[in-house]
């Protein structure tokens, strides 16, 4: 008796690929029960990466963390979801995983979008833009997923935060609640 492949079938040697977006949208719904703790997790990730200082502010539809310490490497910003489907501990990078844990939360909430900057000391800033749409897949082969094409891009320090250091600033989408929040 043969262990081998049932005759007629084929059977596949290659690696099994996992589709990163998915996994990551799948994690989404998962992750926290209550979205809106993407905060949380987002100033424990600020904590794990040994702060200096951790400022949080907020109008109806902004929200903005910023802490001071270390600025981020551009690699790392542009890759930072991959650290919730990377199978290495994640010991050493707790704080990409609750960033990422955070931004990836945030994206359930379907805001405009979520921006990470590093803040440099000489006041220069560089963003990943973060949008729900990253995490859509492609739908022909030819396509290259959103989640590979974020990039870097160098920009004015928000009047937010100071360098160096990290800011994450969460725009909402306008609506009854965003309405509701600026009348309070």
């Amino acid at each position: 008796m043969s262990l081998g492949a049932p005759q007629g079938r084929k059977v596949s040697t290659g690696r099994i690929r996992v589709d990163a977006a998915r996994a990551i949208a799948k994690l989404r719904e998962y992750q926290l029960p209550d979205r809106t703790a993407w905060v949380l997790e987002a100033i424990r990730a600020a904590v794990a990466a040994n702060a200096e200082s951790i400022e949080l502010q907020g109008d109806a539809n902004d929200v903005w963390l910023s802490w001071q310490g270390p600025p981020w490497q551009e690699e790392i910003l542009v890759r930072l979801l991959d650290e919730l489907v990377s199978p290495e501990p994640g010991r050493q990078g707790q704080h990409l995983r609750l960033l990422a844990t955070a931004i990836n939360s945030a994206l359930g909430l379907n805001p405009v979008y979520v921006d990470v900057y590093a803040l440099a000391q000489d006041g220069g800033a560089r963003r990943v833009r973060y949008t729900p749409e990253v995490l859509r897949t492609p739908n022909d082969d030819d396509e290259r997923p959103a989640l590979e094409l974020l990039s870097a891009v160098d920009v004015e320090a928000p009047d937010r935060g100071s360098g160096p250091g990290m800011l994450v600033h969460v725009r909402r989408r306008s609506g009854l609640e965003t309405l509701g929040n600026f009348l309070r």
